[in-house]
């Protein structure tokens, strides 16, 4: 699925290649930043130091619940045929934020948690990262269980295909 952003006077749309590269930036950003806030809120001794390697997890799935409950109310059911065609703008802009939010997730989970584990293992500094970083990793999982889980068929059938 690519990306396309309308502007007032043209429609730019991003190359394959750019597009996973971003989303495998921006997914690792997200690992980044959500294991520094963890570590940081441990350190001041905040409860729940946890939670911000919910938050991408927890974003993903409520992207994916209002898009699945977006397309059911905008369609009057499941899609017949695979593809966009026939879906109203704002169905296909929001269908394509949560593509982009769960490829980054996906992307980040398939390469930023294996170069973190490697940094974790080769700078004693970053080592006490590897907590964190194995939260994040059980979050995500677990957002990938409950979508696949708890969505009905047909709509894990149009989201795959």
């Amino acid at each position: 699925m690519e990306i396309t952003t309308s502007l007032p006077s043209s429609e730019v749309q991003l190359g394959p290649l750019l597009q996973i590269t971003m989303q495998g930036l921006i997914g690792l950003l997200v690992i980044v930043l959500s294991v520094r806030t963890a570590l940081r809120r441990k350190r001041e001794g905040r409860p729940h130091s946890w939670v911000p390697l919910m938050i991408p997890s927890a974003v993903f799935l409520g992207l994916f619940t209002s898009f699945g409950v977006h397309m059911f109310g905008a369609l009057g059911g499941w899609p017949e045929s695979l593809g966009t065609h026939g879906f109203p703008e704002p169905l296909i802009v929001h269908g394509d934020i949560a593509f982009f939010v769960f490829s980054a997730l996906l992307l980040g989970l398939m390469v930023g948690v294996p170069v973190g584990l490697v940094g974790c293992a080769a700078v004693d500094r970053l080592r006490s990262a590897t907590g964190p970083l194995g939260i994040y990793v059980a979050c995500n999982i677990a957002a990938l269980v409950l979508m696949h889980t708890l969505a009905p068929g047909e709509l894990l059938d149009w989201w795959w295909d």
